[in-house]
């Protein structure tokens, strides 16, 4: 129970203030909470087992730039997290919006028209448009992953994308891939062994690919590595710098093997290209501070990390000011019941009970008049618009650090204010291009792999076709509309171009047959002829 004491000028026995008392102000209010739910997440994350593999030159990167956006991506960072801040995971928040806003439209191809057809087959069979939006995400966080072409055991070719993390490549100034080591994928054990520790295998298995050059020649490998059967533990590669042996393999991962990859592990294969298959795909053109090594870039939460711990920070104050400004009553001690016996101090040390029903009562002063003693309500003052500014002011820096416009990032941050079109054109205009930008760097890989892809079915070279992401939710269609207009009767622009502009989600050729339509639709309504046109003159008369 806290002591209170409460003004009273006409004659009281205490302090003129109201005062707590034996109040624990070190622990911050939802530490406990904080703790448990960082170390519930940390257990799941195993970012950081792929860099056992790191070259030397490349170990200290890894594990303080890259770790240090992951842990941002995933919002538990050591030292913060851990020590009574709540995570708003804003960091994963940001990444997976940059990621929506970059595919969620979809893709199309424009240029030769054999070529489309094939690549709009190609890439719903092989569901790659998904596969890319799935590793988005991680990308923004990381700032660059590997775009390959995969050799199914039938030779069957697809694309491909591995996370940041997971892969390490040598490249040259042009980011061409002249060798890298990445995993791709974890193999679990045989699930009907696991209980059983008598028999069978209880490991689950990494499969590591390798690329590099051999007499000039692009080349190969497929290694396998132990790694711990539970999902929930990180896990560590182990097996040496070799890999197993087949024979040491159970039935299932071999099986695995032979199905999807290959028929012999350790083994160095010719690839069917002139190169590796492989580009390191980036959300920037550079890395700070490392810029000569053109494998890396700079992550979306690289520069932020700072205003993110603050936004955590502001928000976890904001929470506990709620917490702890809730009204309570204050009563006159003479109402209060005073337990006794063991039970009861019982009760009230486990917090149930007495204890419990009173937690939001407080004692209040003792008055040489008891008529003035009476019980009253008290209600602190708040300061949630304070902290509220604060969030927004955060969000808006996130928002500059990211290249995002801050109504992108909060829509909120301008509550009640009128903005006119073109402060809206202009804020929306930062966002698209920053989304532009990373477009054009995933479809420059994209257009390199499928140059490849066409190669190898269709047996043609250096055919025109390229990607194209649709515009989908980056656009304002009345907005638009309206611009387009205004640019047509200025002529300006031609009505095909017209129609391309107002349907960003179409294809070239998509809108070219859309424009076809409504041209002949509005050729025929010219020629339509009235009728009652006779009726018409005759009333005039």
């Amino acid at each position: 129970m806290e002591d209170f004491l409460r003004e009273d000028r006409g004659g009281r026995s205490a302090d003129a203030c109201l005062v707590p008392t034996g109040t624990n102000v070190d622990a911050p209010t939802f530490a406990p909470y904080a703790d448990a739910l960082y170390l519930n997440n940390q257990k799941i994350i195993n970012d950081t087992m792929f860099f056992v593999f790191a070259p030397t030159a490349y170990f200290t990167y890894y594990w303080t730039v890259v770790k240090r956006n992951l842990e941002w991506y995933h919002g538990y960072v050591p030292g913060i997290h851990n020590f009574g801040v709540l995570s708003s995971q804003t960091g994963t928040a940001l990444c997976r919006m940059a990621a929506e806003l970059t595919a969620a439209s979809g893709i199309s191809f424009e240029g030769d028209e054999a070529a489309e057809t094939f690549l709009t087959k190609f890439y719903k069979d092989n569901n790659i448009a998904a596969v890319l939006a799935q590793h988005l995400p991680v990308q923004n966080a990381i700032g660059f992953m590997l775009t390959k072409i995969d050799i199914a055991a039938d030779g069957q070719l697809s694309i491909n994308f591995v996370d940041g993390n997971r892969y390490f490549a040598q490249c040259d100034s042009r980011r061409n891939v002249t060798a890298f080591k990445a995993c791709i994928n974890f193999i679990s054990a045989d699930v009907s062994d696991i209980g059983d520790c008598s028999r069978g295998d209880r490991n689950g298995y990494f499969l590591v690919e390798e690329r590099f050059y051999r007499k000039n020649k692009p080349c190969v490998r497929y290694r396998v590595y132990h790694g711990a059967v539970l999902a929930t533990a990180p896990t560590y590669p182990s097996g040496g710098e070799v890999g197993l042996d087949e024979k040491d393999l159970p039935r299932h991962v071999r099986q695995m093997l032979k199905r999807n990859y290959v028929s012999k592990l350790n083994t160095i294969y010719e690839l069917p290209f002139d190169d590796l298959g492989a580009r390191v795909t980036p959300i920037s053109l550079s890395a700070t501070g490392v810029e000569d090594y053109h494998c890396f870039a700079d992550g979306m939460l690289a520069n932020c990390h700072t205003q993110l711990f603050e936004l955590d920070l502001t928000k976890t104050q904001k929470s506990e000011h709620k917490y702890l400004a809730q009204d309570f009553l204050v009563m006159p001690e003479r109402m209060i019941m005073q337990p006794t016996g063991d039970r009861y101090r019982d009760m009230i040390q486990r917090g149930d009970g007495y204890g419990s029903i009173n937690k939001r009562i407080a004692k209040g002063a003792t008055y040489t008049d008891p008529q003035k003693e009476a019980p009253f309500l008290y209600s602190p003052t708040r300061q949630i618009d304070a902290y509220n500014q604060d969030i927004n002011q955060i969000l808006n820096e996130i928002a500059g650090q990211c290249r995002f416009s801050p109504a992108t990032v909060a829509g909120f941050l301008r509550p009640g204010v009128e903005i006119t079109a073109t402060q809206v054109t202009d804020d929306r205009d930062i966002t698209r291009q920053t989304i532009k930008q990373r477009r054009e760097l995933i479809a420059n890989d994209l257009n390199y792999c499928n140059r490849i892809i066409l190669k190898h079915y269709l047996g043609r070279d250096n055919v025109d076709c390229s990607v194209v992401f649709r515009e989908g939710s980056l656009s304002n269609p009345s907005l638009d509309t309206d611009i387009i207009i205004k640019k047509m009767n200025a002529h300006l622009i031609t009505h095909q171009m017209a129609v391309e502009e107002a349907n960003p989600q179409l294809s070239k050729r998509e809108a070219e047959k859309v424009y076809e339509t409504a041209a002949a639709e509005a050729k025929a309504q010219q020629q339509q002829p009235f009728d009652g046109l006779d009726e018409l003159l005759g009333a005039s008369e």
